[in-house]
């Protein structure tokens, strides 16, 4: 049967009517009069949800996009709309602390967890912030939170093994790298840690396989290449080592500690000539590079370059005024030159930042001063050996002394 014109118009009533009593039922409003001030008033906060969400998927795709001024003015549009969005106040933390603003964005950090306690990546990137600022034990906590929450997340792991390593506990941080590693097997980056953690351990030939394992997950990590380096010389493959600082500074020829170990090495291997011109290298990149200066002295003076030498050993010392064993080649090389006196005070000043029990037998020593200067430049360097087989306490190569 046909529908009239004016029957047609009754039924599309009665179905927008009937459509807008499912609103009224499906909104929470049954039980109350459907008007048109509550549905403008349902309409807005759906808009706004509707909003914030873009405006969230906006904020993070900016920050991807390393815009970070952007992502930053996205995420405090979202609190503007509203004050208790989570995930819009840890995204401004990631975009300020991109920006190196790390105090603001710990702020916000605090903020986001004040809303959201149970946010593993708020407090993931509160964590990060913290080690930023230098307060390792409070990241530590903060890591601790994160893996309480979310005990899969490789990210916490390997950030907690760091800061353990940082506060010298490598042995739990070792077991740290290896929970990242069983949750994500192709975290370079724990390989790499790992491998530091058990050098630093003395097991340098586990050391060497992390390092070999994170190198192959990431060919282009020149940190890797310089570090697996280090390992082969404690090992006494001096030419693999040189293949291996070789290959750090090709994938980044700026790294200057690469260039450093390379001139290391290269002198090992009696190349001082050219151990002479990597270090001239490494301190062209950093002149601060105390190490680099006192290992320049080192080849000088095996050049006989006596004088030039002496000059390396002010430099480095002017820079770290601590440094034992630049003191220590600087008495040797004023020994050579006849300065006994000079080079006296300069093996003095070895001794004293040794802070080693062994030390006060070198300082009860009293004779003539050819007899004390021999004495204390042996004693100096047994000390130096004794703590290389210790484990590596004073490491002459990375500018460290004993502690």
């Amino acid at each position: 049967m046909k529908l009239t014109y004016i029957e047609l118009q009754r039924k599309i009533t009665q179905f927008i009517n009937a459509f807008l009593v499912l609103v009224v039922l499906f909104t929470g409003g049954c039980g109350n009069s459907y008007t048109g001030k509550q549905g403008e008033k349902l309409l807005t906060k759906t808009q706004e949800e509707v909003l914030q969400k873009e405006l969230v998927e906006k904020a993070d795709k900016l920050l991807k996009d390393k815009r970070y001024e952007e992502a930053l003015d996205a995420a405090e549009q979202i609190i503007k709309l509203n004050l208790n969005n989570a995930e819009a106040w840890n995204i401004r933390g990631n975009a300020l602390k991109d920006l190196g603003k790390h105090k603001e964005a710990f702020k916000s950090y605090d903020k986001a967890i004040s809303i959201n306690p149970d946010s593993a990546g708020a407090w993931f990137n509160r964590g990060l912030i913290l080690s930023y600022l230098g307060k390792d034990k409070e990241a530590l906590n903060s890591y601790d939170k994160a893996i309480a929450l979310n005990p899969n997340h490789s990210y916490a792991w390997h950030n907690r093994g760091l800061i353990l390593s940082y506060l010298g506990k490598d042995k739990e941080a070792l077991n740290s790298y290896d929970k990242a590693i069983a949750l994500n097997p192709n975290h370079s980056y724990a390989w790499h840690n790992r491998g530091n953690t058990l050098r630093d351990l003395g097991k340098d030939k586990e050391a060497l396989n992390s390092y070999d394992k994170a190198i192959a997950l990431n060919p282009n990590n020149s940190s890797a290449w310089n570090n697996r380096g280090n390992s082969l010389r404690d090992l006494g493959k001096d030419k693999e080592a040189l293949e291996s600082y070789d290959k750090a500074i090709s994938i980044n020829p700026d790294y200057a500690n690469a260039w450093n170990n390379r001139g290391i090495i290269l002198r090992d291997l009696g190349k001082d000539k050219e151990a002479l011109n990597s270090y001239d290298k490494a301190i062209a990149l950093n002149p601060n590079n105390s190490s680099a200066w006192n290992n320049r002295g080192n080849s000088l003076r095996d050049l006989g370059k006596d004088k030039a030498a002496l000059e390396s050993y002010d430099k480095a010392i002017s820079i770290n005024p601590d440094y034992a064993n630049a003191w220590n080649n600087r008495g040797l090389v004023l020994r050579d030159l006849g300065k006994d006196k000079e080079a006296l005070n300069s093996y003095d000043k070895a001794i004293a930042f040794t802070q080693h029990k062994l030390v006060i037998f070198l300082l009860t020593l009293n004779s003539v001063i050819s007899v004390i200067l021999l004495v204390r430049a042996v004693k100096f360097e047994y000390l130096y050996s004794l703590t290389r087989e210790m484990g590596g306490v004073f490491e002459q190569l990375s500018g460290y002394w004993f502690t």
